[in-house]
């Protein structure tokens, strides 16, 4: 009777045990399956970003100061050049003759006031005769300086470093003083341009640091500052004009490219992410839910703007955190998870 007993005992126990175990399989959940996204520095974003285009640094509309016939027109649009360069030249012959005209009248007049100096000091020439003479060398003088001065600007020379621009003149055509023939573009810094609607205009100052993109030359990042911020808006469109300056020593970057410029607000890194992904917690602190280690975490965030790719987290997560942007509202805290 005895050992009928403790059988009884054995099987109630292990009957015990396999419902305990049952239950414990039955507890044990799978793990929820979710979508995630691993945080890198393409997934920031700015709080300012737009759109521009690239300026040189400045323009200079190069002419003759003289008129003539254009000789020999010696550069072309978008060669570099240095400064001193003969740019293009004139016919000088009529200058030419204007000179040599200019030349021997000063020379003459210039013989007769040595002549007529010994007269005047031997009192032999009336005072009015020898002012006369004298003021006639001031006048063949002027006027030989200026024949020699104009002789001198038939040569078009660049008057700095720079690119040409334009070219507006041909051999053979006649062009008058100050017409533009050639446009001068100096470009060893340019000037990323950009219209900063007017609600944002006051987040900007001079001297501001500005990430500046231009895509037709690659992924590569420029560093530059803002020199000219402005304060003109624009009427129709309500925006300001802002500039920022690149070095351009290997003048790859040309004006007109179009460019990406942001600027980093607070001085962090700012992720954008869908705006499901941010839940709202009982202190009504927000967080997001990440994956460390197989298992979902809450992750206590600062939310920014709203744009339209997503809610700004100005704080809280960090480069190669891994956010779950799909399943978030079947997880809690510490549970696996499998990432699709």
């Amino acid at each position: 009777m005895i050992k009928k007993g403790l059988l009884v005992a054995v099987l109630l126990l292990n009957i015990l045990y396999s419902g305990c175990s049952s239950e414990k399989k039955e507890e044990k959940k799978e793990p929820v399956t979710v979508r995630t996204i691993k945080l890198n520095s393409t997934s920031t974003v700015s709080a300012l970003n737009y759109v521009g285009t690239i300026e040189e640094e400045s323009k200079i509309n190069v002419s003759f100061k003289v008129q003539g016939t254009v000789l020999n027109v010696n550069v072309h649009e978008g060669q570099f050049v240095r400064k001193g360069t003969v740019l293009a030249t004139l016919d000088i012959e009529n200058l030419q003759q204007v000179y040599n005209a200019s030349k021997a009248t000063y020379t003459q007049a210039e013989d007769a006031v040595k002549r007529m100096k010994q007269m005047y000091d031997n009192q032999s020439l009336p005072e009015i005769k020898w002012i006369e003479a004298q003021t006639s060398l001031e006048q063949a003088k002027s006027a030989y300086l200026i024949a020699k001065k104009n002789l001198e600007e038939a040569r078009l020379v660049a008057p700095i470093d720079g690119i040409i621009g334009k070219q507006l003149v041909e051999a053979g055509e006649n062009v008058m003083p100050s017409q533009t023939v050639f446009t001068l573009l100096d470009i060893h810094t340019v000037k990323a341009k950009i219209a900063v609607p007017e609600n944002e205009i006051p987040l900007l100052s001079t001297n501001d640091t500005a990430c500046v993109n231009v895509p037709v030359l690659g992924k590569t990042l420029l560093q530059g500052r803002i020199t000219e911020k402005g304060v003109d808006g624009n009427r129709l469109t309500h925006t300001y004009a802002v500039k920022i300056r690149l070095d351009n020593k290997e003048r790859k970057i040309m004006p007109g490219m179009i460019c990406n410029v942001a600027f980093s607000q607070g001085g962090g890194a700012t992720f954008v992410l869908p705006i499901q992904c941010v839940q709202i917690g009982n202190q009504k602190d927000r967080f997001v839910w990440c994956v460390k280690d197989g298992k979902a975490t809450a992750v206590k965030v600062e939310v920014g703007e709203l744009t339209d790719k997503g809610v700004c987290i100005e704080s809280g997560l960090t480069e190669e955190t891994v956010v779950i942007i799909e399943g978030m509202q079947k997880v809690s805290e510490g549970m696996k998870v499998t990432v699709l």
